[in-house]
C-alpha cells in the first residue's frame, strides 16, 4: 500500500497537513492530521473515518487518527507548524475567489 498517495488524498479531502505510517505486521495505517483547531477535531476523525471506506475498500489494513491542535503541532512537529499551512491563509500569489 503506498501511504504517500494516501496522505495526499486524505490532506485534499480535509484541508490539513497529513502524514501517513503503515505498520504492516498489524494492519495499521495511523494518520496525523496536523494544525486542526481542537473544535474540529471530532468532525476531522469522523470524516477520515468516512474516507477509509472508499480508500482501503477491500479492508485489509484500518485508520488510527491522530489529530493534533495548531499548539500540540508547533510543539512537537514543527515541520507541520510554517505559515503555509494554516487553513485559510491567503497568500499574495492567490487571488482571493470569495
Amino acid at each position: 500500500m503506498k501511504t504517500m498517495s494516501l496522505d495526499k488524498q486524505i490532506q485534499r479531502a480535509v484541508g490539513y497537513p497529513v502524514s501517513c505510517v503503515l505498520k504492516e505486521e498489524e494492519g495499521q495505517i495511523i494518520v496525523r492530521v496536523f494544525q486542526v483547531p481542537a473544535d474540529r477535531k471530532a468532525d476531522l476523525e469522523k470524516t477520515i473515518y468516512d474516507l477509509e471506506k472508499n480508500l482501503i475498500p477491500e479492508g485489509n489494513a484500518f485508520f488510527s487518527v491522530i489529530a493534533y491542535t495548531p499548539d500540540e503541532t508547533g510543539q512537537h512537529y514543527p515541520k507541520f507548524s510554517r505559515p503555509e499551512w494554516t487553513p485559510g491563509l491567503v497568500r499574495p500569489s492567490t487571488p482571493n475567489l470569495s
